[in-house]
């Protein structure tokens, strides 16, 4: 599978928890991935309110189930990267077959 499933920090030590107490904080942070997603057209981006993490769902030919998620922005498109230059290997290693 693809998918960096469970990359929320917690490997390299616990992360802080986002302060949910401010005041239009989810609101700043479904506006990022509004943004995320317009800038990244092959993914639906959303910000969970409950797990304090962006979500981003491929809208391309990927495995099922490869969905990536993070609590911080940098971390999200890093991984959105990895899977799109995953999937672009896939399809020049297809394009190549044998005898060329």
């Amino acid at each position: 599978m693809i998918a960096m499933q469970g990359q929320d920090g917690r490997e390299a030590g616990r992360r802080a928890d986002p302060p949910a107490a401010i005041e239009g904080y989810d609101d700043a942070c479904r506006e990022m991935a509004r943004r995320i997603e317009k800038a990244n057209p092959h993914w639906l981006v959303m910000w969970g309110t409950f797990s304090r993490e962006f979500w981003a769902y491929p809208l391309l030919p990927v495995p099922s189930g490869t969905i990536m998620h993070a609590p911080y922005v940098e971390m999200l498109v890093t991984g959105m990267r990895k899977v799109e230059l995953t999937v672009i290997s896939s399809i020049v290693a297809v394009g190549r077959g044998p005898g060329r």
